[in-house]
């Protein structure tokens, strides 16, 4: 998978790196087509999910934090006992929501391999977005799901 489908309802987002970047001057700034990629989810549920605390997510966010459902941050990280791993709490946000994984999608850049843990571990479809300095011409827009032909 590598765009959100039409029938998706709930989009979760890491923050950095995937929703704003990291810039030459050492500032998380908007990450290439986020406004019109927010602005085209407006029909589904977008909530940002990262290991960040909330306090610096709502400062990091203040410029669209109106297009989002919801912000899950370090609190709502999770140890894995068996593996003794930490990830997101995907079942929560899925509740929260009242969405079941079939309908969702997680968005992230995987850094040490959390986001994709995170949505795998709940069975959520995982779409992987290029690290900004890998490809920095790349737009979050390229992931809204395709317009129907007539």
């Amino acid at each position: 998978m590598n765009r959100i489908s039409a029938d998706t309802e709930l989009v979760i987002l890491d923050m950095y790196d995937t929703l704003v970047r990291y810039d030459t001057l050492q500032f998380w700034v908007p990450r290439r087509g986020r406004a019109r990629f927010l602005s085209g989810l407006q029909d589904k549920i977008v909530v940002v999910s990262s290991d960040e605390f909330e306090e610096r997510l709502e400062l990091d966010l203040e410029d669209c934090r109106d297009q989002l459902s919801g912000v899950y941050g370090h609190k709502h990280m999770v140890l894995d006992d068996k593996l003794g791993l930490k990830h997101k709490d995907v079942g929560r946000i899925l509740k929260d929501a009242g969405v079941g994984p079939e309908k969702a999608v997680f968005i992230g850049d995987n850094m040490q391999g959390v986001d994709e843990y995170s949505a795998k571990k709940f069975e959520v479809p995982f779409i992987l977005v290029p690290r900004h300095y890998d490809k920095p011409k790349w737009s979050l827009a390229s992931l809204l799901p395709q317009k129907k032909s007539r």
